[in-house]
């Protein structure tokens, strides 16, 4: 396989291993890659302005350095549509599931599951296994002023 075929391949796929391989060939005479993260900048980096790579991976990987404070080689003319697809983004999500043949009763647990969410984010907790813990004392707490047995977790 021609090299500028394997780094082409490396940047569209995220390929770290292979970046890693791919630069001590062809850049004997400078530094070696140290780490994953400094692989990533890099491919990331060579992305922005490669002009073989698609235009949405381009502008996927500037979003990526510009949320980081890296720079980013994508051209201007590229970089309005970067902007108007907005940068990756890490959304919360919760899946509350209530299984009973009684409609009051779901809804009842399912709002008390809800109100143990809310109540976590609004004092800015966001780890999923507190969360998951708060749902959980809820969905007990609810169970119980039912008159509804508790079932093993």
């Amino acid at each position: 396989m021609k090299v500028q075929e394997e780094f082409r391949r490396c940047l569209m796929d995220v390929d770290i291993r292979g970046i890693v391989r791919v630069w001590k060939f062809t850049h004997p005479h400078l530094p070696e890659i140290s780490s994953d993260w400094e692989a990533l900048v890099i491919i990331h980096l060579a992305r922005t302005e490669s002009t073989t790579v698609p235009p949405p991976l381009r502008q996927y990987s500037h979003c990526w350095l510009t949320d980081r404070n890296l720079p980013s080689k994508l051209p201007d003319d590229l970089k309005p549509n970067a902007d108007q697809a907005g940068s990756p983004r890490i959304v919360d999500s919760v899946g509350i599931s209530v299984n009973s043949p009684e409609v009051e009763v779901v809804e009842k647990i399912s709002k008390a599951m809800q109100y143990a969410v809310l109540e976590a984010y609004g004092n800015n907790e966001r780890n999923p296994h507190f969360i998951k813990q708060r749902m959980l004392e809820a969905r007990i707490k609810e169970r119980r002023a039912l008159g509804l047995r508790n079932l093993p977790q």
